[in-house]
């Protein structure tokens, strides 16, 4: 029931936030549609942000350093 009426608030918000900046952009004379190129921008980031996040590093140390990946807990001991 919690989750359902997030839900609805989220949506609710949405729609009249982005009306909000539709008649804002109209106000200074530019489309509307700006709307979706932000939303489009935003959620390619998103994408290259989750794959930048799962794609493994080179192995072994690159012009950056060391791998840190391959530095165990018992050489950090020592």
């Amino acid at each position: 029931m919690a989750l359902a009426i997030f839900l609805f608030i989220s949506i609710i918000t949405v729609i009249i936030g982005t009306s909000l900046t539709v008649r804002r952009l109209h106000d200074l004379n530019v489309t509307g549609w700006l709307v979706l190129v932000n939303a489009l921008i935003r959620i390619i980031t998103l994408f290259f942000h989750i794959c930048f996040t799962f794609i493994p590093g080179t192995k072994g140390p690159n012009k950056y350093g060391d791998d840190p990946l391959g530095v165990s807990l018992i050489d950090l001991k020592t």
